[in-house]
């Protein structure tokens, strides 16, 4: 994604992720331990409206702009005209150099007492920063002194290949029309030369010998057969005998058919499902838990096309085969009488040796039989109310066309209530979904054969091999190829467990310099070193080379299955944190699950030092961990509403979704200057999926996919939206904002791309994008101009594939997900101050109020007053009617709490930095009402400041619309559903000025609201939540 300043925000110049953690703190109560961290904290005592470096970039910017202006003039006056621009530009750059070299001066004193190793960094880096400086300063000589249109243009090419090797670099990652990461895999159809006739065949002895006897292996522990308590207490729980846990797994876990080994027994019988070889590793694990001998058998098998129809869940015979055999099993059909009877395939299943001819597997004790038995093989019942043609499908570009609060699924639903209405009436959309039943099976004994024909044993297997697992590769190498870091684990080693990625000082050295700035944010990139660490659940499970903090690097996962291998790419900042969430298939933990996650998590809050590297992992890497997989199980339940209502079986590949910690790196002539929290990213790499319509219809696959993938990006900003109670953008919210104000939106395609792609006011960035899947026959969904959401300004667009409907959904910047827009630009000064006022109080994770002074807690509780104090209506019950007069809400939930104001204590406590003397109530009322957002806006300002010395009266009330008619003043000054408040600034010896509380206010309220001049100098006024800023002079109050 990028940030980029509009007028007004030039004022604030750096990002900051404390406070959209401290203003919106979700439901993981994570602004306290996060903003006390120092890491965080930036160094700086005064708002400015640029830095040195920053007004060097944009001079740079502009040079870069002019002399490409330059090479399409075709006038004399034109050419002088530029060359005036570049002269001012040199000028200016001379006075941005003599700042900067202060700066250079105040490092050296700051470094003075660190290694020398710190020492020549700098040196190294000014004295690159000279030669690349000198050099631009000549090139523009060069163009001054040239004196025909092409000498210049001689030396425009000079400075444009030098600005070219300069230039910060670009974390955009191009899009692959072969690979986008919401993949439809193609169906593999059996081949006709596979049918056989039945008879053709010789049917070999299913066993070549007598099974080997028990060992050792068929009792022990492996990676898929864990024999935990939970194991041990369920396997108890069914009795320990060979039919109730056969019976239990059979009956209750629904099959999957993926491919290999990918979750084990713990995580299956967590999420109710498998494929053949993880529930044939639960079984076994449940029974070698009960002393029952038991493993693995591979085979090829002979199963009825009815059965086998019924067992996958769909109604074409060869959609049956073509499904087995995509996912990798050799398959084939058999003909007989002319049409499909068997599916000839390879399959698992396990043997047991079990008490057999005395009690047929009824009672535990001694073994005495091998018996082939199959969890995985089950008959299914289907219902559906409904079946109708002419069925619509999801209308994408209808969806796209404003913002909704109801989801793709939702909306979709909508649609088919509509069709129902008018063609069948009495229904609801819920009848048209197909749902399937497992059909029971409950004999009480084990029968000793499998319920279809084995023609042979291929393998037996006490441990799965190696080859049979799926696996996940992590690794990072830099820009030239080379790699830094590599870790291979296979995937039920990592399912459902926390994998991040994180960065730690390279040496001693290194952590000194981190040490004396006060934080890795703090101190200057150029000077330390960090190695990247893979941690598994906070164990450090990899590490790799030390690289420069700040720099780029290549982020790649491989995923490995017994069939293929495919590559999610990345690119990552050295520094970043990164948590990784992969899902396995319909799985990503139970709801239980993530709920004992965050219990775990809340119950160690109060004592986290992030100081300490092991309780940033605690904290910052769960809470990033945690909402990856909240976004997973969301989808995952969609997903399954989609495909029962779309007749389609939905096989997804292990997905993998990240949720990182998000920098902006500053930089001089593409050097890494500084490096600054910016928000979290929420970026889905791999959302993949084998769609099997169950009619054998392949026109039902392109509608589905696009539903599911509109689906996707909704929630890549709804659901972040939810956890972390802030603005979120994804590519289906930038487009249906885009339609909301005005921007017209364009389907390009390779019939119109000549024409339109030159008339689209985006960047560069995107626009090659859409040229390159446009080459590969896709189309693009794009507005014409960008979105402006808070500080964010970019596009959010979709590359669809108009054959089966895969897709990039991306914002800018190239990311596929979503990117919480509030956490914008900001100064320094303000960093320090939100941390420092986060590490003092307490932030809760429901909505705050304030208790009446004299309390000790008087932060964020849950209800409208303190549990110890009257209640606003128990103080009003002489006058009911009155009070409700002045002071009851159409809408509570913004206009909380009420205060009551003591008059006579003036040093009271309001909140934890507020006194009673700083506020003023609306007409000197006794109540006066400040509502959450307003709250967290005033609350900030008046700490921080009363943290610089300056003065703050916030004069707070709420209007009922009853009140609102009967005083004076505009109509719009009732506020419905919220508060306005006056901020008004006060002497003493460092009064704010008014541009600095204007600024800070409109940062801090986003769109939510207003900021406004309120006529007076020392005034400013506020609303939240109300009409979008209307401040014509807003960009005047810049600080000059």
């Amino acid at each position: 994604m990028e940030f980029r300043n509009n007028r007004a925000l030039r004022v604030i110049s750096t990002i900051v992720l404390a406070l959209f953690i401290w203003t919106f703190c979700g439901i993981f109560e994570i602004a306290h331990a996060i903003s006390n961290s120092s890491e965080l904290r930036v160094q700086s005592s005064e708002l400015k409206a640029q830095k040195p470096e920053e007004k060097l970039q944009r001079d740079i910017e502009d040079i870069t702009q002019t002399i490409e202006r330059i090479k399409k003039i075709k006038t004399h006056e034109e050419l002088q005209g530029e060359k005036e621009n570049l002269r001012q530009k040199r000028q200016e750059i001379e006075g941005h150099d003599a700042e900067i070299r202060k700066q250079f001066q105040d490092t050296e004193e700051k470094i003075k007492g660190l290694s020398d190793e710190i020492k020549q960094r700098h040196k190294d880096f000014v004295k690159k920063y000279e030669e690349n400086l000198n050099t631009l300063k000549r090139n523009l000589d060069d163009i001054e002194k040239a004196e025909t249109a092409e000498e210049v243009k001689v030396e425009v090419e000079k400075v444009k290949t030098f600005l070219e090797k300069t230039k910060p670099p670009s974390r955009h990652t191009p899009p692959k029309a072969s690979k986008p990461p919401n993949r439809v895999r193609e169906l593999k159809r059996v081949r006709t030369s596979w049918l056989e006739k039945l008879g053709d065949f010789l049917i070999p002895s299913v066993y070549a010998a007598e099974p080997p006897p028990p060992s050792p292996a068929d009792l022990a522990e492996t990676l898929e057969t864990p024999l935990t308590q939970e194991i041990r207490e369920m396997a108890a729980k069914h009795g320990n005998t060979p039919v109730g846990l056969y019976e239990y797994v059979r009956n209750t876990f629904k099959y999957e058919p993926y491919v290999g080994s990918v979750k084990g027994a713990i995580q299956t019988l967590r999420e109710n499902g498998g494929n053949e070889w993880d529930l044939a590793s639960l079984l076994i694990a449940l029974y070698r838990a009960s002393g029952i001998p038991a493993r693995y058998v591979v085979g090829t098998v002979e199963i009825p096309i009815e059965q086998a129809m019924s067992w996958l869940g769909v109604e074409d015979a060869n959609i049956a085969a073509d499904l087995l055999y995509t996912q990798g099993r050799h398959t084939s059909l058999i003909i007989s009488g002319g049409k499909i009877s068997v599916i000839r395939t390879q399959h698992v299943w396990v043997q047991a040796y079990v008490s057999f001819l005395h009690t047929r597997g009824a009672a535990s004790g001694p073994g005495d039989t091998w018996i082939d038995i199959d969890p995985s093989f089950k008959t299914q019942t289907v219902s559906q109310t409904l079946s109708l043609n002419g069925i619509p499908t999801f209308d994408q570009m209808t969806y796209l066309s404003t913002l909704r609060t109801e989801s793709p699924l939702d909306f979709y639903r909508i649609q088919l209530q509509n069709f129902l209405d008018a063609n069948a009436s009495n229904y609801v959309a819920d009848a048209l979904s197909r749902n399937l039943e497992i059909v029971p099976e409950n004999l009480g004994i084990l029968i000793g054969q499998l319920p279809y024909k084995a023609l042979s044993v291929d393998a037996i297997y006490s441990a799965i091999p190696s080859a049979i697992r799926q696996k996940f590769t992590l690794t990072i190498l830099d820009n030239l190829g080379f790699t830094h870091l590599t870790y291979t684990a296979p995937l039920p080693a990592l399912v459902n467990k926390r994998i991040t990625l994180s960065y730690a000082p390279a040496t001693s050295a290194d952590a000194s310099a981190i040490a004396t700035y006060g934080g890795l944010y703090a101190t200057p990139p150029y000077l330390i070193q960090l190695k990247p660490q893979v941690k598994l659940d906070g164990q450090i499970i990899a590490e790799g080379n030390p690289i420069g903090a700040a720099q780029e690097q290549k982020l790649e996962f491989h995923f490995e299955s017994p069939t293929d291998i495919d590559i999610v790419q990345n690119t990552i900042i050295a520094g970043e944190y990164y948590a990784i969430a992969l899902n396995a298939y319909a799985g990503s933990g139970s709801h239980q699950e993530i709920i004992d996650r965050a219990q775990r998590l809340a119950a160690i809050q109060d004592t986290i030092n992030l100081n300490d590297p092991i309780t940033l992992n605690d904290r910052l890497g769960e809470v990033l961990y945690l909402s990856a997989m909240l976004y997973h199980q969301n989808l995952n339940m969609a997903e399954r509403k989609m495909a029962a209502i779309s007749s389609v079986i939905d096989i997804k590949d292990v997905s993998e979704m990240m949720y990182f910690l998000t920098t902006k790196v500053e930089y001089f002539f593409g050097i890494p200057k500084k490096m600054t929290p910016v928000s979290i990213t929420a970026d889905m790499d791999r959302n993949s999926h084998l769609i099997i319509p169950i009619d054998g219809d392949l026109n039902r696959i392109k509608p589905y996919a696009i539903l599911e993938g509109n689906h996707a990006s909704y929630l890549e900003h709804n659901a972040t939206e939810k956890m972390y109670k802030t603005e979120a953008l994804s590519a289906v919210k930038g487009i249906q904002l885009a339609h909301d104000q005005n921007i017209p939106v364009h389907t390009v395609t390779a019939q119109n791309i000549n024409t339109l792609l030159p008339t689209l006011q985006i960047s560069e960035q995107v626009k090659t994008d859409i040229q390159n899947v446009i080459n590969s026959g896709w189309y693009a969904i794009v507005p014409e101009s960008n979105l402006t959401v808070g500080d964010w300004i970019g596009v959010g667009y979709i590359l669809q594939n108009p054959e089966n409907g895969e897709a990039y959904y991306r914002i800018e910047g190239g990311h596929g997900g979503a990117v919480l827009v509030y956490a914008a630009y900001i100064a320094d000064m303000v960093i320090t101050a939100l941390s420092d006022f986060a590490s003092n109080s307490i932030i809760g994770a429901i909505r705050p109020k304030l208790c009446f002074p004299g309390q000790d807690n008087w932060l964020f509780t849950k209800d409208d007053t303190c549990y110890t104090s009257v209640t606003f209506y128990e103080a009003c019950s002489v006058d009911k009617d009155n009070c409700l007069y002045k002071y009851d809400v159409s809408h509570p939930e913004f206009a909380r709490p009420l205060i009551y104001v003591y008059e006579n204590a003036p040093e009271a406590q309001l909140t934890k930095y507020i006194k009673a003397s700083d506020w003023q109530s609306q007409d000197g009322a006794p109540y006066m009402r400040v509502g959450y957002a307003v709250l967290t806006t005033i609350e900030f300002m008046m700490y921080y400041f009363k943290a610089t010395n300056h003065g703050l009266l916030a004069g707070s009330g709420y209007r009922t619309k009853t009140r609102n008619s009967s005083v004076g003043g505009a109509p719009r000054s009732h506020h419905p559903d919220g508060v306005a408040a006056d901020i008004t600034l006060t002497g003493g010896p460092n009064p704010p000025r008014k541009c600095d509380v204007l600024s800070l206010a409109d940062y801090l309220i986003g769109g939510k609201g207003e900021a406004l001049h309120e006529g007076k100098a020392s005034t400013v006024h506020i609303a939240i939540p109300g009409k979008n800023n209307r401040d014509g002079h807003k960009y005047k109050w810049s600080c000059q």
